[in-house]
This record gives structure tokens, sequence and C-alpha cells, in this order.
């Protein structure tokens, strides 16, 4: 999608789309600001036919402590925690797929700050 031009966009009835750099079309985002115990949640409904989603939460201040928990209508994935990508590095960045496609309807994802340095972490969470 990051290759059409605003015309084309436009001819597709896709000009509002936000594109993500890579060119995926983001399914939603959300920026907010987070504190420790709190927890925040976030809900999208997915067609059907998906192949993968990915979800990618990222902040600013490595020595707080988020981690996310996905739920989708046929279960639960995570909790995942910044070094659950295999980095510690203030992002958790997550490919989900199955063999077959994903299951379409409800996805929540719950966002939970463990610590947070300082009064509040801001973050934002991209799902595409």
């Amino acid at each position: 999608l990051g290759a059409l031009s605003v015309t084309e966009k436009k001819w597709y009835g896709i000009e509002n789309a936000v594109i993500s750099r890579d060119g995926y079309r983001i399914v939603g985002s959300l920026n907010g600001h987070i504190k420790t115990g709190e927890s925040l949640s976030f809900h999208r409904t997915l067609p059907e036919g998906l192949k993968n989603i990915t979800c990618d939460l990222t902040w600013l201040t490595t020595k707080s402590s988020l981690k996310i928990t996905i739920f989708s209508p046929d279960g639960m994935m995570g909790p995942y925690y910044d070094s659950s990508d295999g980095k510690a590095d203030g992002r958790i960045f997550l490919q989900i797929s199955r063999d077959r496609d994903l299951t379409g309807g409800d996805w929540y994802v719950v966002i939970e700050a463990e610590k947070t340095s300082g009064e509040t972490q801001p973050f934002r969470l991209i799902f595409y």
C-alpha cells in the first residue's frame, strides 16, 4: 500500500488508511500514558481471512516494565514482556500467524504496567 500514490489511494477508496513505514495498513493504534499497576485495553474487530497480524508496543524508558496479553476469539496469548521478543529494548514486537487463517472477530490487547520509571510511561501500540 505504501507504493500507491495519493490519486491511486483515492481511486481505491483508501485515502484515509494509515500506512506503516513498511507499507502495511495499520488496523489501529493507541498512543497513551500508563502508570504502575494500571491496565489499558485496545479493541479491534478483524475480518476473516487474515494470514497474520502484527502487534507492536513501544515505550521510551527501558526501566519501565510493561506487558501485553492478546485475546482473540479462539484464545488468549501471553502475557508477553519486553524480553519476549528476544530483546530488552522497550519494545514488544509480535507477529501472529497460524497454519490456517486467523479467526476473525473481536481481538483485544491489554497493556499492563508492572513498573513505570516516573509517574507515567508514554507508549504507542500499533496493530497491523
